[in-house]
């Protein structure tokens, strides 16, 4: 015998459900009167950002976009799509830094906010990290929508330096040299003689 069959197929966002209509049906309908025993061709794959669709499940199977579905049971079948999150890699170029624990290697749309950790490198004052993607440098809390690279960003740390004040004697001398030290580097000898003190 011969009994009407409905299918729906439902894209199931979290934020609202969208029914899908089927362009070889020809009519745009979101729905349409089958027959059991009747062989669809399932919708293309609907897109999601963030996430991977995994397939139109009818409840008890789980079926590819574009794969042929039979019509099986009277009544209403809704397809709805299936969802995984996106998982996206995070590699970084320290350029010689290192970072004190770990940062996330992974991140997928249900992560957490990623705030990364910044390098150190004896010498040089860490700046950010360049995010290979969007070419923007950033620290702190940073976004990621693909496979993403993050580069430490380097700047030569300028040494301290210290003024050396050099008398003619300890107690009611004169000034008789002032010199600019480099940390790290010897002290320099100031150039000439010192008068001796007055009597």
């Amino acid at each position: 015998y011969e009994d009407n069959s409905t299918v729906a197929f439902n894209a199931n966002y979290e934020d609202a459900d969208q029914i899908l209509s089927i362009d070889s049906f020809g009519t745009g309908a979101a729905q349409r009167q089958l027959y059991v025993g009747d062989v669809i061709t399932l919708p293309p794959a609907p897109t999601r950002e963030g996430y991977d669709f995994s397939g139109w499940s009818d409840g008890n199977t789980t079926y590819d976009a574009e794969a042929q579905y039979t019509v099986s049971a009277t009544g209403t079948t809704t397809l709805t799509a299936q969802w995984t999150p996106t998982v996206y890699t995070i590699t970084y170029v320290l350029g010689g830094g290192t970072v004190a624990g770990t940062n996330p290697t992974e991140y997928n749309i249900t992560s957490s906010d990623i705030t990364l950790t910044n390098p150190t490198k004896t010498g040089y004052t860490f700046k950010g990290w360049l995010n290979e993607v969007t070419h923007a440098v950033q620290t702190g809390t940073v976004t990621v929508s693909q496979d993403t690279t993050f580069r430490a960003q380097w700047e030569a740390a300028q040494p301290k330096q210290y003024t050396v004040t050099f008398w003619t004697q300890k107690e009611g001398g004169k000034v008789f040299s002032t010199e600019t030290v480099v940390e790290g580097k010897g002290t320099p000898r100031p150039a000439g003689t010192p008068e001796a003190p007055e009597a």
